[in-house]
Formats: structure tokens, C-alpha cells, sequence
């Protein structure tokens, strides 16, 4: 996390050099596609719990 912050607050300075940017970029773009993953995998996760829920649910009524 602190790694994401670093990047993010070296990105923001005004005088930052293309190639730095560039490079920074790219690891932003890493960590977003991690992020992107991850909620993936708990939106599944998620799903199987309401489903869970439901037939739950279900056997109550």
C-alpha cells in the first residue's frame, strides 16, 4: 500500500519527467489490474453468499 501511495504522490508533482511518468504509469496500471482481479473474485464470492442466502431463505419459509 505504501508502495501505491508513493506512486500516486509522485505522480501529482508538477516537474515530473516523461520517462518517470511513463514508468509510474505503468506500475499504476499493475496495481489497477490487481485491484480489477481481486473485486472479481469477491464479487463470486459474494454471489455464492446471496445465492447461500437464498436457498437458506428458502428452507425457512
Amino acid at each position: 500500500m505504501r508502495d501505491l501511495i508513493d506512486i500516486r504522490d509522485e505522480l501529482a508533482r508538477p516537474r515530473l519527467g516523461r520517462a518517470r511518468r511513463s514508468e509510474l504509469t505503468e506500475r499504476l496500471r499493475a496495481y489497477h489490474a490487481l485491484v480489477e482481479h481481486q473485486l472479481g473474485r469477491l464479487r463470486e464470492r459474494v454471489e455464492s453468499a446471496e445465492a447461500f442466502a437464498r436457498q437458506l431463505g428458502d428452507e425457512i419459509d
